[in-house]
């Protein structure tokens, strides 16, 4: 019985470019990665966010977002501060208590 020789199959990445296996857990050339809230892990290369970065889906806010005031611009002029009159009633000092002589 022969045995066949083993052989690595290289495995593709998005682009297309294969990608050893032993390379997935390291990070060369700032490879950055986020998990999903399922356990998902996307991976993401510098070029790419960069790319991104540039979408008209990545500006902030959007084009067509609603104006609505104190939620998503400001309300508008500042509110004016309440003005409170000052009390002057301080005549010097007062008997804490009167005391009978």
């Amino acid at each position: 019985m022969s045995q066949s020789s083993s052989i690595s199959i290289p495995v593709g990445n998005r682009l297309g470019v294969p990608v050893e296996l032993t390379d997935i857990s390291q990070t060369p050339g700032g490879t950055i990665y986020g998990t999903t809230p399922g356990g998902t892990r996307r991976v993401y290369n510098r070029n790419v966010l960069m790319t991104i970065r540039n979408s008209p889906h990545s500006k902030t806010p959007p084009v067509n977002l609603p104006s609505i005031p104190g939620v998503t611009k400001g309300a508008g002029a500042a509110p004016k501060p309440i003005k409170t009159k000052t009390l002057d009633n301080n005549h010097g000092d007062d008997d804490l208590f009167h005391m009978d002589e």
